[in-house]
Order: C-alpha cells, then sequence, then structure tokens
C-alpha cells in the first residue's frame, strides 16, 4: 500500500510494482534503471475501482530506461 508516499529522490532500479496502491503518490523518484507496473490502484480507498495500466504511473515519474 503506497498511498500518499513520496517518492521524491527515491532510487528506483530493477523494481516492480504489482497490484499496488498508488491514490496520492508524489515526488519523483531518482530512475536509476528499469521498473515495471502492473495494475496499479488509483482508488483513493484501495478498493480497485480505478486500476490503471504502467502509463498512469510513467506520466508522473518518467518513463523507466
Amino acid at each position: 500500500d503506497l498511498r500518499g508516499a513520496n517518492f521524491e529522490g527515491r532510487r528506483l532500479r530493477d523494481t516492480s510494482f504489482i497490484n499496488c496502491k498508488f491514490a496520492g503518490v508524489r515526488g519523483k523518484p531518482e530512475i536509476q534503471g528499469n521498473y515495471t507496473v502492473e495494475r496499479a490502484d488509483f482508488s483513493p480507498a484501495g478498493d480497485g475501482s480505478d486500476v490503471r495500466g504502467a502509463d498512469a504511473v510513467h506520466a508522473i515519474w518518467g518513463a523507466p530506461k
């Protein structure tokens, strides 16, 4: 459950986010390598009512290298 997490300055390298709750995630991590996202849930309640693909996370953080 990553709801409300601040990723500012966190390093991502070879990281997978699968079925994670992403509502309210903020900040841009330092992308040092690939990361994958599958079935990111952006619903505030974390109930799966707003599941999106990797493009939604890439729009916030930038595409992986």
